[in-house]
């Protein structure tokens, strides 16, 4: 099949792709849609970015626009592991059905309760969730579900690596049976398998590549330099400050349209990006540990184009849907193969070829990459790199007129004398009442104070304090 308009489905479903431009279906499309529209259970392995959200959404909504009796409960219940996997859903669902009357609503955490709420009481067609919000919602009584007949899994792998286990367990009890269910996820480990069996009795799986393995859109290198262990050991922060420079080195030579940066630790992010602002670089951060508002804020402003750079951390490997990143950069080696296929899966989106350099100066991180991944990657050209000495590694901290205000003031600090390090302390040296001997100056003064006149201040006095005690 190599044309939308081949499936058996709603002329305005058709009439939405076409506005986009969008009028041949991915491997995936092609073999999900028309199983879904038949009514199978299955399960669809495919690689981050071969449109799997179209894949699910164009059959489940001819599917409801075949259904005559008009309600204003839902109908298809959408679970994400993710609130920007939720958006993304929410996005192309409203692409979809532009011309129908179907609605959607988006429950998710981070967004407003009360409203959330008040879109369900107005009713809609589908549910796009992350488990944990809808339960609350559930456990609330602000959920009627008595007319869902579509389950649909989205990034199934992800959500039982985030523990969500339990949740998708209890979920399914709270559904009324049949059901038709849906699974889409780029890797398949045993929590997956687990959760299917306990649910659907012999699913339809699609492989649509080996979900070990990344798009053939993406080249792959590996920006690996030899630095001897002991060096390392000696000096432990001169590996990341060899894999900035490298990393510099990489962006100045690809000069990519966008790129996204991962991370494994988020203080590496806060380190990295801090010595990319004294660089020149125009970045962004995003991780885990930032605000709702903050995460937006950072995307809006990667999606823009305003920064070419997003420093992440694996939040952004998976459920994001950032068109026309061109690189990526795997600052650390990723933890497990999975992780290296999602991270990657950022560039090289929907046809459009990527780049991904992974650095490391261990070749123990690098082989916890399985075997048929590290294939399709080979060495990066450093013909020109030139490996920094340890003793520049307080260069890395990048030129002292691109610093921020804030370390400049704490640089001159730094270079007074130690007395003298601020303002601050200047000006409670100056402040600090002068203090004189009691007894040689009362001795050479021939003063005879009364014991409790001087008691408190033990050997000195303060002189501001002498003429009035002289009065006494």
């Amino acid at each position: 099949m190599s044309l939308f308009t081949d499936f058996d489905i709603d002329p305005r479903l058709i009439k939405a792709l076409a506005d986009h431009s969008i009028t041949t279906p991915t491997l995936v499309q092609e073999s999900s849609i028309p199983c879904f529209l038949k009514g199978d259970n299955f399960i669809s392995l495919a690689s981050t970015g071969s449109g799997k959200t179209i894949a699910f959404l164009a059959p489940l909504i001819h599917k409801i626009l075949q259904v005559q009796k008009k309600t204003r409960l839902a109908k298809a219940l959408i679970l994400v592991p993710t609130r920007e996997l939720g958006m993304q859903a929410f996005k192309n669902f409203k692409l979809l059905a532009a011309h129908t009357d179907l609605t959607s609503a988006l429950v998710i955490g981070g967004d407003g309760f009360i409203e959330q709420s008040r879109v369900l009481r107005r009713g809609a067609d589908v549910i796009i969730a992350t488990p944990g919000r809808f339960l609350d919602m559930w456990d609330q009584g602000r959920l009627l579900l008595s007319h869902i007949r579509y389950l649909v899994l989205d990034e199934a792998d992800r959500m039982t690596d985030m523990g969500f286990y339990p949740d998708l367990r209890r979920i399914v009890s709270l559904l009324q049976m049949p059901l038709h269910y849906s699974l889409f996820s780029a890797t398949m480990p045993e929590p997956v398998t687990e959760l299917i069996n306990s649910f659907v009795y012999k699913p339809t799986i699609f492989k649509i590549n080996n979900p070990k393995q990344s798009a053939d859109t993406i080249k792959q290198f590996l920006a690996k330099v030899d630095i001897p262990k002991p060096i390392l050991r000696k000096n432990p922060n001169y590996e990341g400050f060899v894999k900035r420079e490298l990393l510099r080195y990489l962006l100045r030579q690809e000069n990519p349209e966008s790129a996204i940066i991962f991370c494994n630790r988020k203080r590496d992010i806060s380190t990295l990006y801090n010595s990319f602002i004294r660089h020149n670089f125009s970045c962004i951060a995003l991780h885990g540990d930032m605000s709702q508002s903050e995460r937006f804020k950072s995307l809006e402003a990667f999606t823009a184009g305003k920064n070419k750079i997003l420093i992440a951390s694996d939040v952004a490997a998976r459920g994001l849907d950032i068109p026309n990143v061109s690189h990526v950069f795997n600052f650390d080696v990723p933890l497990s193969t999975d992780d290296y296929i999602h991270r990657i899966g950022r560039t090289g989106r929907a046809g459009k070829s990527g780049r991904a350099f992974t650095l490391t100066l261990c070749e123990d991180e690098y082989n916890k990459l399985s075997n048929s991944v590290k294939k399709s990657i080979e060495p990066a050209n450093l013909d020109t790199f030139i490996v920094p000495d340890p003793k520049n590694i307080n260069s890395s901290r990048g030129p002292k007129n691109n610093r921020s205000k804030y370390n400049e003031k704490r640089d001159n600090t730094q270079n007074l004398p130690k007395n003298n390090h601020n303002k601050a302390q200047d000006t409670k040296q100056i402040q600090e009442p002068k203090k004189i001997p009691a007894t040689s100056f009362l001795k050479e003064k021939n003063i005879q104070l009364d014991e409790p006149s001087v008691q408190g201040f033990g050997e000195n006095i303060p002189a501001f304090l002498l003429p009035e005690l002289i009065k006494k």
